[in-house]
Formats: C-alpha cells, structure tokens, sequence
C-alpha cells in the first residue's frame, strides 16, 4: 500500500497578504506532487486591529471554499490513529517522497509511516516570491476556485481600475527623516508621495487618469489625496476583492512593504511603481522575463520617469486607449 501523503499550510497569525504567502507555496507543492492538501485555517480572530482602532479588522472566514481540500476534522482523526512523519517547508518542486517510500525497512506495507508535508515559514521580507515566480498563472487559478461561487462572480464583476493605488496604514507607523528602511520597515509612504506620483503618470498620458485608490486607512487619512479630480476610494469591505481588483489594474501604485501590493503585482504582472527610497531593498517581484515589457520598480515623481515606466503609460493609458474603454 502507497503512503499516505498530505500536505498542510500553517497560516500565519497575520494579514491576508502573508497568509496568502504561506498558503500559495503549500498549494503549488500539492498541485506539482498530485498530493491532498488539508483545508487551510482563514478562520482566526485578531485583537490588535480592535485595539489600534483600525477599519479592517482582519477576519477572513467566509471568503473561501473548502470544496478541494481534505476536511480538517478527517485529517486530524486519521493522524491520530497513524503518527505522519512531518516534513517542513521542502522546496517547491517535485519531492523525492511523492513516488518512494520511506528510508528503512517497512516490514508492513499496510502500516507505513503516512507523510505530512507541512507549510509554516514566510518567505524573506524582500523576496516575498522567490519560489512562486514561475507557478503565478497556478496561484492566480487555484485562489480564483477557492472562492466562495457568489463572491468570485462578484470579483469578476467589477470593474478593472486604470490606476490603482494601494495606500498601506493599518498598524504601519508614521516615517521619520532618519529611518533605515531596511531596519524600520513597516512605516507608511507619506500620502504627498502618491499625490505627486500621480500627477505624473496623467501628464505623461496627457490627461487625468481615472484612478481608484484601495487602503486600510480612513477616509479622512486620504483626504488630501481623493480631493483630486478622477479619483474614488473604494468601499467595498472584501480584502480579497480588492486584492485581485487591484491585480487587474493597468498600473499599480504600490505600498512598501505591504505584501498586499505585491500580490497584486504578483497576481496581474501589471506595471508597478514603488516609492523610489526603498525600491532597492527588495528583488523584483514579476519574473526576468516580463521586466523587459512591464514596469517594475521605484520612481522619484520630481525627476523624469524611467523609459520603460513612459511607454507602459502611453501604451495602457494613452488618450485613445482610455477613450476607447469610456
């Protein structure tokens, strides 16, 4: 009898944007292995934005299906009957154990040790996509079907942004004049930075852009920046459709730092502009080969945008493209 393998993500106690990370090496390490996944855990409870006073609250229960996936009450009474052996965190690829047996004797087909190959482990900060690049069509497919049906209609309902703009705050802090962005980290761009960004891309596609701007923030926190003309916020109260509205973009202002602009970028391998005094800490998010036609990286609105950055505004943004989808 063939061991029973099963592969199970740890989510992390944090945001959508970092539990994704963890959920999406565990299920393209399923996929490539042909191996069950165990239902992830969407379902946890945070205090800390109850505390902060924060508009997103952070619960996530009810966003997913767990149509595809091993019932985790199954599961944890089938381990408890045969003890897996517990693999950690193995690369994203084809596994040595997905076709053998364990090393040793097994004296007992019928009793082989069964196999859980657990997910548990964030990527590094600046690389938040090292292992997915390749596999970004498998992750965008299988998150669209883990959707609850009504909910994934109602993604795909709306209405692709021009220019979106991720504003991060939540329980990011206020930047100082002498912070070490590769210390300090989870600090916010200041809003002037999205403002004069902004302004830019609409001169360089010759006229004002509509543009929707996505944030955790309060309304009153981005006043300065929804005062200007073309520009709405969106209400909805879904993080996940923001998320993959914000993946349908045609250019993307991102936050630094905030894994959800970059599973935006991820998921959409649409342009993106960063803020230009923390862009060098990270490594690219798109793969090598998409960064000759796609945009990605950090932009100084004072200075001129990069040649690349232009001809992607002209291309997607120009005055006849945007006439044409009004």
């Amino acid at each position: 009898m063939a061991i029973k393998k099963t592969v199970k993500a740890n989510l992390p106690h944090a945001g959508l944007g970092n539990m994704l990370l963890v959920w999406a090496r565990a299920a393209v390490f399923a996929e490539l292995n042909s191996i069950p996944m165990i239902a992830p855990t969407w379902e946890s409870f945070h205090i800390g934005p109850y505390l902060r006073g924060e508009r997103c609250k952070r619960f996530y229960g009810g966003f997913f299906s767990r149509d595809r996936y091993l019932s985790r009450l199954r599961s944890w009474t089938t381990q408890l009957l045969r003890k897996p052996k517990i693999v950690c965190n193995p690369s994203i690829s084809i596994n040595e154990f997905a076709n053998a047996a364990l090393p040793g004797k097994q004296t007992d087909p019928g009793l082989s040790q069964p196999i859980c190959f657990v997910f548990d482990k964030m990527p590094p900060w600046n690389d938040y996509f090292q292992e997915l690049k390749a596999h970004h069509l498998l992750v965008k497919d299988l998150l669209l079907q883990d959707l609850q049906p009504k909910l994934r209609s109602q993604v795909l309902a709306r209405s692709a942004p021009h220019i979106a703009i991720h504003v991060r705050r939540g329980d990011f802090q206020e930047p100082k004049d002498s912070d070490d962005f590769a210390v300090r980290r989870y600090v916010y761009t200041n809003l002037d930075w999205y403002i004069e960004t902004l302004k830019a891309i609409r001169i360089a596609a010759q006229q004002d852009v509509p543009a929707m701007v996505f944030s955790d923030g309060y309304p009153q926190e981005l006043a300065p920046l929804l005062e200007l003309p073309n520009v709405t916020l969106s209400t909805d109260n879904s993080a996940i459709s923001d998320l993959i509205t914000l993946s349908r973009c045609k250019l993307l202002i991102g936050s630094s730092h905030s894994s959800f602009s970059a599973w935006a970028t991820y998921l959409g391998q649409c342009p993106t502009i960063w803020p230009a005094n923390r862009a060098h800490l990270y490594e690219p998010i798109l793969a090598e080969e998409s960064r000759s036609k796609i945009y990605e990286g950090g932009v100084n609105p004072k200075e001129e945008l990069p040649t690349l950055l232009y001809q992607n505004i002209k291309d997607r943004l120009g005055q006849e493209r945007i006439a044409v989808a009004n």
